[in-house]
């Protein structure tokens, strides 16, 4: 509703239409987040290499940081039980980056120290955490920097280049990498 009420304002200044364009990245990132748990979530259990995946995708998302503790403890816990112990220990890193004090901090001390001792991962899963990529929000799946990708016109949604055309899963107001002028809300 936020995007859809975005939309439609009119503003009076630069400050408040940038305001606006800051609200709408912040709708992408959260729809964005939440759409890949949601993912996660409804995958068969034996489906390990895609559950991880997906919890590592769902911590690039671009979250306040009290909700990018709880993305980067499914990731962490995920790649811990399925025994991923390095990217266990790298987003047990990212969180204490954020907190380091509290039962989670606790927590992510003592499953990076374990997994520490054996940093190896089980299943290789197609996530980079060095490299800087885009998540594309119609398969869920890392475009990598120079890689051919299209972006939405409103909230800026990054797809691969054969979502163009279709619906943005974002917005499900507009298309995919067709030609438009962006957002104009300043009278």
């Amino acid at each position: 509703k936020v995007i859809y009420t975005i939309t439609i304002l009119n503003v009076d200044d630069e400050d408040e239409e940038n305001k606006c364009h800051e609200i709408l990245r912040l709708c992408r990132e959260y729809i964005l987040g939440l759409s890949i748990e949601l993912e996660r979530r409804k995958l068969p259990t034996l489906d390990v290499k895609r559950n991880l995946e997906l919890a590592a995708y769902f911590t690039r998302a671009q979250l306040q940081p009290p909700h990018k503790l709880n993305a980067l403890q499914v990731a962490m816990t995920q790649s811990f039980k399925n025994k991923n112990y390095a990217s266990a220990s790298y987003f047990a890193e990212e969180l204490l980056k954020i907190s380091n004090s509290g039962p989670r901090a606790e927590q992510a001390t003592k499953l990076k120290n374990k997994a520490d001792t054996i940093a190896n991962d089980a299943i290789e899963i197609n996530f980079d955490p060095y490299a800087e990529f885009d998540i594309c929000c119609g398969s869920f799946t890392p475009i990598y920097k120079g890689e051919p990708s299209i972006k939405e016109a409103l909230v800026g949604a990054t797809y691969k280049p054969e979502f163009k055309g279709k619906l943005c899963n974002i917005t499900d107001i507009t298309a995919i990498g067709v030609p438009s002028s962006g957002l104009r809300i300043k009278g």
